[in-house]
């Protein structure tokens, strides 16, 4: 009597192990079925609006394929001025001295400031003003090799981007719902709005601002 319970309690687990697989199975299905092409504004490069005090932030790049590039890093936007052959920030500290770092144009399309060689990428925006426009390059950080990123422009304005590493994962929308998975790493739910060329992601602590760059 014994062993045919046992046995009748193994047929049950079976039948509800192969039940679950079948719930899990159409909502997997269910959950492909629901993902809706990307928003067209959504595709592209952001950046956080807002970051740390310490100028520590993200970058996204939504792909149409359903990936994205997510790199965390620093994230500095600050006026600058040409003297000669320096490029001058303001001071890194309240009460530090400017930033004068020498810059110099290496080749078509090449430019060092400081120890970044940089090249730039895409057109340069003004035949008599080089440096304006986007360079990018490859700086050493405690003998990693990240990316590094200038955007100059003509407002006297620059943007920093340093990626410390790039993370890329799938996305999929569903409304106003993204979905985020990585590789053996339990899918992330988010919830975003595009309003007036500015994204927010949010999740249960808090929201995050980006715009393009």
């Amino acid at each position: 009597m014994q062993r045919s319970m046992r046995r009748v309690r193994y047929k049950l687990r079976a039948q509800r192990f192969h039940l679950l697989l079948i719930v899990l199975a159409t909502l997997a299905a269910s959950a492909k079925l629901r993902a809706e092409t990307p928003p067209q504004e959504l595709m592209g490069r952001w950046r956080s609006l807002d970051t740390t005090k310490g100028g520590l932030g993200a970058m996204l790049v939504f792909h149409a394929d359903g990936t994205l590039e997510l790199s965390p890093g620093a994230i500095v936007e600050m006026q600058y001025r040409m003297e000669g052959g320096e490029v001058i920030f303001p001071p890194a500290t309240s009460n530090g001295p400017e930033q004068r770092i020498k810059l110099d144009f290496t080749g078509p399309n090449q430019l060092k400031i400081g120890s970044d060689q940089l090249t730039r990428k895409g057109p340069a925006p003004d035949s008599k003003t080089l440096v304006l426009g986007e360079w990018e390059g490859k700086r050493d950080m405690g003998g990693h090799s990240v990316d590094v990123r200038y955007l100059f422009y003509p407002s006297a304005r620059c943007v920093l981007l340093v990626q410390f590493k790039t993370i890329t994962c799938r996305y999929a929308i569903d409304g106003q719902t993204l979905r985020l998975e990585q590789p053996s790493e339990p899918p992330e739910l988010r919830t975003f709005s595009l309003e007036n060329g500015v994204l927010r992601v949010s999740d249960a602590d808090q929201t995050h601002t980006y715009i393009r760059y």
